[in-house]
């Protein structure tokens, strides 16, 4: 998010083919002042990463039904335009990508996971997006047993390094394929599956989602499903200053598949 629709939008404040415009992600103005300071004039609003029920103290933005621009949560009531990458679809596509590659055991690895008994590691959260993704990509090719891995990351990366070790190595062998939840959970899967000597793609095909720039700073360059950002920030910007609708609209960006180096093709 940090290098995805917050830095496109400030890049364009202000250069929306003459209009005025306001990007804000709610991490960065959290205390409000700023915010209210750049509620300006006639300023359209396009709202990173939140719903407005963050912004309850701010009457002022509430009543400017700013555009919400998200790229994974649900849109809230609000009468605005709701501009949603699809995550659900990306993670799909990524499987898909996997099953097409001739991979039938493939492992969803993702944040939030469900509470586990000692020792036993945990799965993903069933109600994300990205994990329904995987699911439904799985079923739908006929694939009933999925397998996933829910997990944090630990303090260090050197931590959430082992921890991913731990699993690599404990289940070595019962898949040949994995779907990231985001890029940077494939790198850290890049580094622990290095400590273990399990080669990428030869052994192990790795798919993140995201189309981040860790993809080509990895060796070998990682396959992902871009979640159109770009097109998604474009998007907010040509609807600034257009007539917001009486009720919510959502307007949903289809994802890409990026093809690199990290999927081997089984025969």
């Amino acid at each position: 998010r940090e290098t995805g629709l917050s830095r496109i939008l400030a890049g364009a404040e202000g250069q929306a083919q003459g209009k005025i415009v306001t990007a804000f992600d709610p991490r960065h103005d959290a205390d409000h002042v700023s915010l209210r300071q750049h509620l300006r004039g006639n300023s359209s609003v396009i709202c990173c990463n939140q719903d407005l029920s963050v912004f309850s103290g701010v009457p002022e933005l509430v009543e400017r039904k700013p555009i919400m621009l998200d790229i994974s949560h649900d849109p809230d009531t609000s009468a605005t335009y709701h501009l949603l990458s699809d995550s659900l679809a990306a993670a799909s596509m990524a499987t898909r990508h996997l099953l097409d590659c001739g991979h039938t055991r493939i492992c969803y690895m993702g944040a939030a996971p469900m509470p586990a008994k000692p020792g036993v590691f945990p799965v993903a959260y069933p109600g994300y997006p990205q994990h329904k993704g995987y699911w439904v990509a799985m079923h739908e090719a006929g694939y009933m047993q999925t397998q996933s891995l829910g997990f944090y990351s630990r303090p260090t990366d050197e931590e959430t390094v082992g921890f991913l070790a731990q699993y690599l190595g404990e289940t070595r062998g019962d898949y040949t394929a994995i779907v990231c939840d985001m890029d940077y959970h494939a790198v850290q899967l890049y580094h622990a599956a290095r400590a273990l000597g399990i080669a990428i793609p030869d052994e192990l095909s790795v798919v993140g989602l995201g189309n981040t720039p860790w993809c080509t700073a990895l060796s070998p360059m990682l396959t992902s499903v871009s979640l159109e950002v770009d097109t998604l920030a474009r998007l907010a910007l040509s609807l600034c200053g257009t007539t917001l609708p009486e009720y919510p609209v959502q307007l949903r960006v289809a994802p890409r598949l990026i093809a690199r180096n990290s999927v081997r093709t089984r025969s």
